[in-house]
């Protein structure tokens, strides 16, 4: 087999990789986590390619520590057959690498493959997400007394689609039959699902529904596309709570199936809608026919799904599957085509039915009742690239109807979307995923990550313009590493219940000024006095400062209008006390009220010392604005502001100095503070975001930021910044490695507090401006045993740099909550600030709870406590909704993990 050049940029990372892990490669190889590349011979290829591609395969990677392993082709049950056709597909996977890799590396390397194989195409295995799995409704209503139960179809659910070590889909050895339809879900990755898809042809499936989505791939269009040429129904969900298509719902030959409500008018949670959409079906609570005459209620992606599938099976067994496949070929067509028009063609549209969810609502009854002959003839497939018509559905719902060229491939002859489809999807979909889905940690966006070199020259060559692309190349928008609020659906179901406002009256109601003077004398606020205080008197008080500052900032009257209803809400604890019924969103900002009065935030700033040192601080005396930035903080925090500042004027072992911004070129990620000389601690999900591990199994010392890789330009940079700003070059120190990271991975949407979310990095001691590293901070022996003794009532304070909260938290009130912390002074995002607050209940040797204010960016920032001397005693690593915060005790880290314990040792 010819091969090109071997010194090709991806070739070269791949090259740098496998010598990373070379001690492993030998070693046997884990089922599950390796990296894995799909590559597709060309048209041409020879009977048996394997020894040519074996041994090409030798030459390019410089290596013999590798798998290659045929996917198993339909028509082929075992690779065994002497007369099945070869296989156009077959896996490579290197020995020792696993497949959690930056995406740009994978496609570099997947590019690098290609070219020198001479490959019609070359992807990385991807993942595939299920998709339909909802809750059970609330409430079912009782059984009608007219239903009457039938089943109507046997079906099946396969959903162990993992793959195995050999690449090949875990699949039962055995299918009932007949089996009229399949139902593929579970997560898995393309290869799986596409042998899954080729198990059930041969089995005789003749309906095969797809309930997961993923990005575009060739081996698993080419699945699909055998299915179709030998008449079977495919059935894919559209997709599932971000609104966008994904595949292989978007293949045109896919019959794509959007979800509406009970009504028949609305998109049912943010179904995929768009173009690719062929029919919806009910998602809505619905009643489902179970075997033994029973029934059960259902709602869900599922629930559409499945009305589809059984309608598809009840049209092969009401016609036959033969006359239908005959009037198919009759009509010089597939059963797939045919059903599809069929399909549309029985649809009912009721007024006010949605855009973008096809040509209706499933009719069954219609659909049975059309004869085959009065089946209009269906449209033959437009002669597009299919990969660019899906690609072209997420730019539309990306960056608007401007951007919708990508499905002409005749507007953009010179792009190659069949070499750069997989990269494409994977990015659009996760650049959807984290605009739409608000994750909680940075690593889920992938806003900050770059595309490919292979993609960028392309894009570049084209300039975006015929492709429709061009907001891939636009400057990516600045991260959310973590969100200020979790989602208000699963954190604050019912966020103004009675003892919830029971907890947030006496919080408000001592700001009123008959508080103060109730407090001084030692009596205690109740409830019900809580709620008297908050009389027109009480209430003016409260909102004063609010009032004042809106005087001073831009958006008057928005503010204004903000205050209005705060002060609404305030009258309505006055006169109903627990009982008041307050929606989500105005307890919410109640609660945000207090949070920023009693948990106060002020920026650190810099000021010279009649010595001439310029040393970071913090602003403690009133600057003119009514109050106190810090209130009643404001005699604590002056007491400690000298060791807070560094004390000698040279700002050793300044908290504040010690403590800065890492970004990812120039793209802020999180916060970190020097622990040690020469060592940064932050939070492992931070790391995820800027380095990798690329063993499989991971290795503990395993890590490596993205800047170590040689060979690989762009050149990523791994910096931290220590300027009050984050924007003092002079203050800027390149990260340099990676000296421990927790054992575990910090999921996005999985909260374990046996999980430590931190990691230890190296950075140079000396910048580029010639500047000395900050001293580290000092940190002191509290753990979880002696936390409730020997500080209880001093106080807590955290340093960090916030970014923006996301545009889709707290159910469209995060702007309202902005202008609140503007008029409270928060100067902006992505600078350093400083917090207050305290420490709370211990969840495990290593974990607490704490309430100071954490903005999202605070991942990685130290907390300390007003000791004689203030010091550091844990780490930040998570927010929830207007429940908790999180951090890590250092001292119980150090105790009960060696290697954690090691890596800052000097």
């Amino acid at each position: 087999m010819p091969h090109g050049n071997p010194s090709s940029p991806g070739l070269t990372l791949l090259h740098a990789l496998t010598a990373l892990v070379a001690d492993v490669a030998s070693s046997p190889q884990p089922a599950s986590g390796r990296l894995r590349f799909v590559l597709e011979l060309t048209d041409d290829a020879v009977p048996d390619p394997e020894p040519g591609l074996h041994e090409a395969l030798v030459q390019i990677s410089q290596s013999k520590a590798f798998d290659l392993t045929a996917v198993l082709w339909a028509g082929r049950e075992t690779q065994a057959q002497a007369d099945a056709p070869p296989s156009r597909f077959w896996l490579y996977a290197p020995h020792g690498l696993g497949a959690d890799l930056p995406p740009s590396f994978l496609y570099d390397m997947a590019a690098g493959l290609r070219e020198a194989l001479h490959l019609a195409s070359c992807e990385p295995e991807s993942p595939v997400t299920a998709i339909g799995r909802e809750p059970a409704p609330d409430e079912a209503p009782e059984t009608p007394a007219n239903f009457h139960p039938r089943i109507t179809a046997a079906t099946v659910d396969w959903t162990q689609a993992a793959p195995t070590g050999s690449g090949e889909a875990a699949m039962p050895t055995t299918l009932p039959r007949p089996v009229h339809s399949l139902h593929l879900r579970g997560d898995t990755t393309t290869v799986a699902l596409a042998q899954g898809i080729l198990y059930a042809v041969d089995a005789g499936v003749q309906v095969l529904a797809v309930h997961a989505e993923g990005p575009c791939s060739r081996v698993l269009h080419a699945a699909i596309g055998q299915a179709v040429t030998r008449n079977r129904i495919v059935l894919a969900l559209a997709g599932s709570c971000t609104g966008m298509p994904g595949w292989p719902a978007a293949y045109p030959e896919v019959i794509a199936i959007g979800c509406v409500d009970a009504q028949g008018i609305g998109v049912w949670q943010q179904s995929a809608s768009g173009t690719v959409v062929d029919v919806a079906a009910m998602a809505a609570f619905s009643w489902q026919a179970q075997p033994l005459e029973s029934a059960n209620a259902e709602q869900g992606f599922g629930l559409a799904m499945r009305l589809v599938s059984q309608a598809a099976s009840l049209w092969l067994a009401h016609f036959g599957h033969d006359d239908v496949a005959a009037e198919a070929r009759q009509r010089n067509t597939t059963v797939q085509a045919l059903f599809r028009a069929a399909l549309q063609q029985t649809a009912r549209r009721p007024a006010g039915f949605p855009s973008g969810l096809g040509a209706g609502i499933l009719d069954t009854g219609s659909l049975l009742s059309l004869p085959l002959h009065a089946i209009r003839q269906p449209l033959p497939l437009a002669p597009s690239v299919p990969e660019a018509i899906g690609i072209r559905e997420l730019l539309h719902h990306l960056y608007g109807s401007h951007q919708g060229q990508a499905g002409d491939a005749a507007a953009a002859p010179a792009f190659d979307w069949q070499a750069h489809a997989s990269e494409l999807s994977h990015t659009l979909l996760e650049k959807g995923r984290a605009r739409l889905a608000a994750p909680d940690n940075v690593h889920q966006l992938f806003g900050q990550r770059p595309l490919s070199q292979t993609l960028t020259a392309a894009l570049q060559q084209d300039a975006g313009q015929a492709t429709g692309l061009s907001g891939l190349l636009a400057p990516a928008n600045p991260p959310e590493p973590e969100r200020l609020f979790a989602s208000p659906a699963s954190s604050v179901p019912s966020a103004g219940t009675p003892q919830n406002l029971a907890t947030l009256l006496p919080r408000l109601a001592r700001h009123t000024p008959r508080a103060i003077t109730l407090e001084a004398s030692g009596a205690l606020l109740d409830v019900p006095g809580s709620a008297a205080l908050l009389d027109a008197e009480g209430r003016a008080a409260v909102l004063h400062p609010l009032r004042e500052r809106a005087d001073r900032v831009g958006n008057r009257e928005e503010l204004l209008q903000d205050i209005a209803g705060l002060d609404a809400s305030l009258a309505l604890l006055h006169r109903d006390g627990a009982q008041a019924d307050l929606h989500t969103g105005e307890y919410l900002l109640l609660e945000s009220l207090v949070r920023l009065a009693d948990r106060p935030v002020v920026a650190v700033t810099e000021r010279d010392t009649p010595s001439g040192h310029r040393v970071q601080t913090l602003e403690t005396r009133p600057t003119g604005q009514p109050g106190h930035p810090l209130g009643d903080w404001q005699d604590r925090v002056a007491l400690h502001l000298r060791a807070l500042e560094g004390g000698n004027g040279s700002q050793a072992g300044s908290v504040l100095a010690s403590v800065g911004r890492i970004d990812l070129n120039g793209v802020h990620i999180g916060t970190g503070f020097v622990i040690r000389p020469g060592v940064i601690a932050t939070n492992r999900h931070v790391l995820q975001s800027i380095g990798f591990n690329p063993y499989s199994p991971q290795r503990e010392n395993g890590w490596f930021l993205h800047s170590e890789i040689a060979g690989h330009t762009p050149a990523h940079r791994v910096t931290i910044n220590f300027s009050p700003s984050a924007q003092d070059a002079s203050q800027a120190f390149r990260l340099t490695g990676v000296r421990w990271a927790g054992p575990n991975p910090i999921l996005a949407n999985s909260f374990r507090p046996s999980d430590l979310d931190l990691a230890f990095l190296i950075v140079e001691p000396v910048n580029a401006a010639g500047r000395p590293l900050p001293a580290p901070v000092s940190w002191g022996a509290l753990n979880a045993a002696s936390a409730s003794s020997a500080i209880a009532g001093k106080g807590f304070f955290l340093v960090g740099y916030p970014v923006a909260p996301s545009a889709q938290e707290l159910q469209g009130i995060a702007a309202v909550r902005n202008r609140l912390q503007t008029l409270y002074g928060l100067r902006g995002y992505g600078i350093k600030y400083f917090s207050v607050g305290e420490m709370g209940m211990t969840l495990t040797p290593l974990t607490f709870v704490h309430d100071i204010t954490s903005l999202p960016g605070n991942s990685g920032s130290p907390i300390g406590v007003f000791d004689d001397i203030p010091r550091v005693v844990g780490v930040h690593f998570r927010g929830q909704t207007l429940a908790a915060n999180y951090g890590h005790h250092l001292a119980s880290v150090f105790q009960l993990h060696a290697g954690a314990a090691r890596a800052i040792q000097t």
